[in-house]
């Protein structure tokens, strides 16, 4: 009796759509929306004349919802025709007799911005993970279907066959099914038509996943520093394939709390735990969360800093120790290899103009793969092992910077930067880029603050910005005394390298 007594309220509504429970709410911008309440909570709490008003929070203080062509109230719904950016908020339903008041419900709305340039948004999609061989069906949405609206189904945005019902049946899942799945109702509402959306990521495995153990990314470690240098300690927890509610990770420090950062490094704690992020790579779920070090002290090479990773009443710990740096080299250098610019200029910016200033005015030793690595050795294996020998990886970006060799490089950086936070990238922005798309996205973790740009011969002279800022990113190092004032023996034309015409391909992403 219970059961049924549940599923009545959920499906009970005056007006006919489904009225699910739901606390937190993630809608897209432009959409049709509504938010609603179960009837039969009303009935229960409340009995004789009354009156319905819908509230939101702003700024802790409640505040009537006004009604307009818009933002409709229909008994027991609020509607937006459409949501907006500004509806994101906290909102309740209250009942007054006169006598009393009763809130019956509460919600949180989070409007999330359209992506302009895809037919979905990624921060607003399910996973679905199903088995090749088996039956599997995507439903449409939550949203009710009359006969007055038009159901269309988009697989990569691409529309799929045809489909045009409220449920997408596949009788036999194959990996070619695999994809990304949208959902679109249009909804004629006085004279206008309005849309909602759905998106699945639906994801079909040849073999059931293994099982999967909660664990710590790396295990215990020893990261070699220097006295007076800035650290971030990394704990990544691989969770499996789907997010566990109560997952957390956390630091301690000789098992105590260490102090939050506060978002303001000057008046940040000399040593501060930045707040937890959960990240989703493939089908694949981690979370993750950095300490800083402002200033590595004697003291600090003496501490054990622990990170513990709990979820499904599990708890695993990772132990992380500094000691002296011993690698060989300051920094490995990427750039353009395979694909070279008519000029060379990029060529030359990372086998001349780096290393002159770097290795011969500030004493940096640099690994650059053409010039330091014996032909006939295995590349893959190198690159690896050399990115591994150096404290820090930096990125002559440019639109030309993909290519078979150069992406290795990048997605073994990346790996080692944002999983196993061993080598800390720089990116030096070698030309003006407007179009991030043809790098990996995965990227875009990448704190902005380690981006450099260069500037032609405005950062030519040693004494430039640029070189301040380059100089700040890498390992902390006494400049030499010989110190050049400017290079303008280099040929380096007026306009800079220019883009192929053809481009790169890419070949791959994190």
């Amino acid at each position: 009796m219970i059961l049924i007594f549940f599923l009545m309220l959920i499906f009970e509504s005056a007006t006919g759509k489904l009225c699910p429970l739901r606390a937190s709410i993630d809608v897209l911008e432009g959409e049709y929306f509504f938010l609603c309440y179960l009837e039969s909570m009303r009935e229960h709490f409340q009995e004789g004349a009354y009156t319905i008003n819908w509230y939101k929070d702003n700024a802790g203080k409640q505040e009537l919802i006004k009604e307009s062509h818009r933002i409709v109230s229909q008994m027991n719904f609020l509607e937006f025709w459409p949501v907006e950016l500004g509806d994101s908020g906290n909102y309740s339903v209250i009942h007054s007799n006169g006598k009393q008041n009763l809130t019956i419900q509460k919600w949180t709305l989070n409007v999330l911005e359209r992506n302009k340039s895809s037919c979905f948004n990624k921060n607003h999609l399910t996973t679905e993970i199903k088995n090749a061989g088996t039956g599997h069906s995507l439903k449409c949405s939550d949203l009710s279907v009359t006969e007055n609206n038009s159901i269309t189904w988009y697989k990569d945005c691409k529309n799929y066959e045809n489909a045009t019902e409220q449920e997408l049946d596949f009788e036999t899942l194959t990996v070619q099914h695999s994809g990304i799945y949208t959902c679109k109702i249009l909804i004629s509402h006085e004279g206008k038509i309005y849309h909602s959306t759905n998106t699945i990521k639906l994801v079909v495995e040849e073999d059931a996943p293994e099982t999967v153990t909660l664990e710590i990314v790396g295990r215990h470690e020893e990261i070699e520093t220097e006295i007076g240098k800035e650290e971030i300690l990394n704990c990544t927890g691989f969770l499996g394939y789907y997010m566990p509610e109560d997952a957390s990770l956390y630091w301690l420090i000789n098992q105590e709390f260490p102090e939050k950062c506060t978002g303001i490094p000057e008046t940040d704690p000399s040593i501060c735990e930045e707040e937890c992020k959960k990240l989703q790579l493939g089908n694949k779920f981690y979370v993750t969360r950095l300490l800083q070090i402002k200033k590595v002290t004697d003291e600090d090479m003496r501490h054990n800093f622990t990170c513990m990773l709990q979820a499904d009443e599990r708890t695993q710990i990772k132990i992380v120790k500094l000691k002296k740096d011993g690698k060989e080299y300051d920094a490995f250098v990427s750039y353009l290899k395979d694909c070279v610019s008519p000029t060379e200029e990029e060529r030359e910016f990372a086998l001349e103009i780096l290393p002159m200033i770097l290795e011969e005015n500030f004493g940096y030793k640099l690994c650059i793969f053409e010039r330091d690595v014996s032909p006939g050795r295995a590349v893959v294996d190198d690159i690896h092992s050399f990115i591994d020998k150096s404290r820090r990886l930096i990125i002559i970006l440019s639109q030309n910077y993909i290519s078979d060799r150069a992406i290795y490089e990048l997605e073994s950086g990346l790996h080692k930067a944002l999983v196993e936070r061993k080598t800390k990238i720089i990116l030096i922005e070698y030309m003006p880029i407007s179009d991030y798309s043809f790098l990996p996205e995965s990227l875009s973790l990448l704190p902005s603050k380690r981006v450099v740009k260069w500037k032609k011969d405005k950062s030519l002279p040693v004494n430039s910005r640029f070189w301040k800022n380059l100089r700040y990113l890498m390992p902390a190092k006494p400049a030499k005394k010989n110190i050049k004032g400017h290079y303008n023996n280099l040929a380096l034309g007026s306009q800079g390298a220019q883009p192929r015409t053809e481009g790169c391909e890419f070949n791959g992403v994190v």
